[in-house]
């Protein structure tokens, strides 16, 4: 009977001293991204938001019930049927959540090192598909498969469909090689999104946008978070298959030794939590002032940017509030530069800040910087 045809499995998917430390009882949101496009839901946190998201093991099933017309089957009956599941998925299926991870290499891209910010740019676009298409059933037709219809005269539906930018910085050009060399190359992207049927077309390329919900980007290797959106308050899980990821002790101290994650299913996975236990009972409390300032100074070039480019100086006072894993939840400048280019400058550089991971739910503090 046609009415069984593949689209039905997805029923099932169905700098300086004198700033002052706080602790809040409890975390609430981590820190969003500079946005291109930003999701069209409103969630707390992301993982709030992807709780009830079905995995999605096969975008291009989705769209099968906006294309089949169910004039295959030969007998009158299969086509009533046919006819009746296709429209009740049309009807359905917009309003389910369905996440991915995204194995396309065009979901997030990273320049090249940039001395003016020591570091990198990260931009993660809304990708299902953007580097090959996927078949479409029925007919065999190829598409693309995007969270948004592409921006006019990009060059690539990639570059059209960009969703996050951030920086990464590091106190060292050899700090940031081996980020390169060891995290780079395990950065996933996660999607959460609705089906829709809306095709658009890009040059020669064609396909289909679905409607984000939220995104994140992170190191499949140690879980870490490095951009989400909405805001991510804890951290992603491990692939399951960890034999690519740099032993301990080979990557980068922030991403590897004082941030973790939580592991995927595997016949290792409770040695791994076990682990994962210990680890976190070696954490402090809260963070500690050197920790902060160390944190800081990496975004510290991002700041002086700022003032060689606005020329306003004087003491700049940033309110954070960082999630027990390390994320920036909110972030404020406050004082004469509060409302001011050179302001908003600022707090699009503090958002670029990262912490390492402690015990407590979330920690407010106030910090300086001198622009001079």
């Amino acid at each position: 009977m046609r009415v069984a045809w593949p689209v039905l499995a997805v029923t099932s998917w169905l700098a300086g001293p004198g700033w002052s430390v706080s602790t809040p009882a409890h975390a609430q949101t981590a820190q969003a991204p500079t946005a291109a496009a930003a999701p069209q839901a409103d969630a707390a946190s992301y993982e709030a938001l992807s709780q009830e998201a079905q995995p999605a093991t096969d975008v291009a099933k989705l769209m099968a019930p906006f294309l089949e017309t169910c004039e295959a089957d030969k007998r009158e009956l299969d086509r009533v049927r046919c006819r009746a599941a296709r429209e009740l998925l049309r009807k359905t299926l917009p309003n389910r959540r369905f996440k991915v991870i995204v194995a396309d290499p065009a979901a997030i891209d990273v320049t090249a090192y940039d001395a003016r910010i020591k570091g990198f740019r990260m931009t993660v676009a809304g990708c299902i598909a953007c580097t090959e298409s996927l078949a479409t059933d029925p007919g065999g037709e190829r598409r693309f498969f995007t969270t948004g219809v592409p921006t006019k005269d990009a060059p690539s539906p990639a570059a059209g469909v960009e969703v996050g930018r951030s920086t990464l910085s590091f106190e060292s050009i050899p700090e940031a090689k081996e980020w390169l060399k060891n995290v780079r190359p395990h950065l996933r992207a996660e999607l959460v999104f609705q089906p829709a049927d809306t095709s658009w077309s890009l040059g020669a390329s064609k396909g289909y946008a679905f409607k984000l919900l939220g995104f994140r980007a992170y190191d499949a290797c140690s879980g870490d978070v490095l951009m989400s959106q909405p805001p991510s308050t804890g951290r992603a899980d491990k692939m399951a298959d960890d034999r690519a990821c740099p032993k301990a002790g080979e990557g980068d101290g922030q991403s590897r030794g004082e941030q973790g994650g939580q592991t995927a299913a595997g016949s290792d996975g409770g040695k791994a939590k076990a682990v994962e236990t210990m680890e976190d009972e070696g954490l402090p409390t809260l963070l500690t002032k050197d920790q902060i300032s160390k944190a800081l100074s990496r975004i510290r070039g991002q700041i002086y940017a700022c003032y060689q480019q606005f020329e306003m100086a004087g003491k700049a006072t940033i309110a954070f509030e960082v999630a027990g894993n390390g994320m920036v939840q909110k972030v404020k400048v406050t004082g004469g530069f509060e409302g001011s280019p050179t302001g908003e400058c600022i707090l699009e550089a503090a958002k670029n800040a990262r912490f390492p991971r402690f015990r407590a739910d979330r920690q407010s503090f106030d910090y300086p910087f001198f622009l001079r």
